[in-house]
């Protein structure tokens, strides 16, 4: 079984605690308690990483853990991660990228049509011996 650690800044911590609560396994919540080089030590130890279009992604691939990261709104073109072990999850859609924080379609399929399996996947494979 995997542990898991949820990343991310002191905003994100009432989010992060919501998804370790509806989570089977639980988590451990770091949102909040690290700064910049705790954070690169602690992905360090980390077999790897799955997130949005964010810092703490790109600070994974650079380090070079196996890093999927989920694009919704923005685009993996401009922004994508960059290191030896990652890839990128897209659903490019006649409405995207859009940029926007909030859906004006209200429909968000640019994230809801991923499926955590197929984010599962691409970890595991990227892990694998070659």
């Amino acid at each position: 079984d995997a542990e898991v650690v949820l990343v991310g800044a002191p905003s994100e911590r009432a989010k992060c605690e919501e998804v370790a609560a509806a989570s089977q396994a639980g988590a451990i919540i770091a949102a909040g308690h690290t700064n910049i080089g705790q954070l690169i030590a602690l992905l360090s130890l980390c077999d790897g990483f799955i997130g949005n279009d964010s810092g703490c992604m790109h600070i994974a691939g650079a380090i070079g853990i196996p890093t999927v990261a989920i694009f919704g709104s923005t685009n993996p073109n401009r922004t994508g991660p960059m290191g030896p072990k990652t890839r990128v999850i897209y659903r490019k859609l006649e409405c995207s990228p859009c940029l926007a924080r909030t859906c004006r379609f209200g429909h968000y399929n640019c994230l809801t049509r991923i499926e955590a399996a197929e984010l599962v996947d691409a970890i595991v494979a990227m892990r694998a011996p070659h």
